[in-house]
């Protein structure tokens, strides 16, 4: 987990940093607010359960049932 985190972490710097030398704009939608709420709160759950050890069945149902609700709003907004 530790080396997904680092990665997408480091990815996402670089990104910010060659956009800003290549005068790159930075494109956001107005979905924008909403993914950013999902990240936020799907990482700090993910955070408190294994914070609290509770990491099983129960706590991965909860979280994939979290992600197929962003998925199903998600392409319900691109139709």
């Amino acid at each position: 987990l530790g080396d997904y985190l680092g990665s997408a972490a480091t990815n996402t710097l670089l990104f910010g940093i060659f956009t800003l030398i290549n005068n790159g704009e930075i494109v956001g939608d107005r979905y924008l607010g909403f993914t950013l709420l999902v990240i936020i709160v799907a990482t700090i759950s993910f955070y408190l359960m294994t914070r609290s050890g509770n990491l099983g069945r129960r706590s991965g149902a909860m979280l994939l049932g979290f992600y197929i609700v962003f998925l199903v709003v998600e392409a319900s907004r691109a139709i």
